[in-house]
């Protein structure tokens, strides 16, 4: 009963300020905007400053491997026996960090941590643009900040010393890219998509899931309106998530004059994350996928039943290409749920889906609050017409 009153306290509050945002200039509707970025900001810098969180197990290990390479000691790449022998995948994360050990002198873990507050803004702003681009309406865009910026667990996670806040950030800004480039080509928005993806891969390697998202949204743009300049996204697409792969891996194997081992074989991840233990701490593998399936299904149904119900107007309010590239976030969802379902699950791997999912949520609350003007407003014109109506016949 207190979920459900305060449920509806917040859907209250949520209108009273689209109300208030869609009856002002649209100047002050963004500086009302801009000051909820810089609370966000500002909580985000009060945690970091106040968590005093150092780094443990693999966020610890990518550190000290990134300060022995600081210091020119590159023993850790070796094809057995290693950390970076079991997990290649982490030369881009280990990239990253000795990229800002090198790049600010004395720093450590807090420093790594402070670097991440620009990633948080990027994020806001990032999607913040991804949903006025997609949807292109006020509402939704108000919604969103409310939204986002009461997501204190992406905000807590800033203190994290793993690759999600920076990936989320390129993977967002990636897609604001993509979208600028699709409605107006340009060599330079197509560029820093390709830059920024590549980053998010290097970075975190689940983020392959998006760009598998990017690439069969704008395949179908492709095939349904033949846009030669789509084949050149998609090409880019493709070669930034390869390089993201490759190249730090190469780059440390070049300068130990050594090679990194295969790593831990994919099948080993499957079976942790199918494996049933009920000794192993929730959040692990120990059953934790079956939660994940009954959560994935459930959203997956309300989504597509909501998309279904709004197929007609969509394709009266845009194009065809501008219907389908607003799936983006949402295809990408379904990918991380299907992945997750058998692969090693963990809290913090699903982080980036949550965040992909308040655009959706930002844009249902604004159709509730269109349905709920179109009521009231018939029931005003119900009442005048009725109004009218007894008067004629006194008359």
């Amino acid at each position: 009963m207190q979920d459900l009153l305060g449920c509806v306290l917040f859907l209250g509050f949520c209108f009273l300020l689209i109300y208030i945002g869609e009856k002002i200039s649209t100047k002050i509707c963004a500086l009302w905007m801009m000051l909820l970025f810089l609370s966000v900001m500002i909580f985000c810098a009060w945690w970091i400053a106040n968590s005093v969180n150092l780094p443990q197990s693999d966020a610890k290990s990518v550190y000290d491997i990134a300060y022995r390479a600081k210091n020119h000691d590159l023993l850790p790449v070796a094809p057995t026996g290693s950390y970076m022998s079991l997990w290649p995948f982490q030369s881009g994360l280990v990239l990253f960090f000795e990229m800002i050990l090198r790049l600010i002198p004395n720093a450590g873990e807090m420093t790594i941590q402070w670097f991440y507050l620009p990633f948080m803004a990027l994020s806001l702003i990032s999607g913040y643009m991804v949903v006025k681009k997609s949807f292109s309406s006020v509402r939704t865009s108000l919604l969103w900040c409310i939204l986002m910026s009461l997501c204190f667990p992406y905000f807590f996670h800033i203190n994290n010393m793993y690759g999600e806040i920076p990936s989320i950030a390129l993977s967002l800004f990636t897609l604001w890219m993509l979208l600028e480039y699709s409605a107006k080509p340009s060599w330079l928005k197509l560029l820093s998509a390709g830059l920024g993806l590549a980053a998010a891969v290097a970075i975190r390697k689940n983020t392959l899931i998006f760009v598998i998202a990017c690439v069969l949204v704008w395949l179908a743009v492709f095939v349904k309106e033949k846009r030669i300049h789509i084949l050149l996204l998609l090409s880019v697409l493709i070669s930034a998530a390869v390089s993201g792969i490759i190249l730090p891996q190469k780059f440390y194997e070049y300068r130990a004059r050594n090679i990194m081992g295969k790593g831990v074989p994919a099948v080993a991840y499957i079976a942790m994350g199918l494996q049933w233990d009920e000794g192993r701490s929730p959040g692990g593998w120990n059953g934790y996928h079956q939660s994940l399936v009954y959560m994935g299904g459930t959203c997956f149904c309300i989504l597509a039943a909501v998309h279904w119900r709004k197929k007609k107007s969509c394709g009266n309010s845009g194009s065809g290409a501008e219907s389908l590239e607003k799936l983006v976030l949402l295809v990408t969802f379904i990918g991380g749920f299907l992945f997750s379902i058998m692969w090693e699950a963990c809290p913090r791997y699903n982080l980036p889906y949550f965040i992909m999912l308040i655009p959706y949520a930002a844009d249902g609350f604004a159709d509730i609050s269109r349905y709920l003007d179109a009521y009231i407003g018939s029931r005003k014109h119900n009442n005048i017409a009725g109004n009218h109506s007894a008067g004629r016949k006194r008359w």
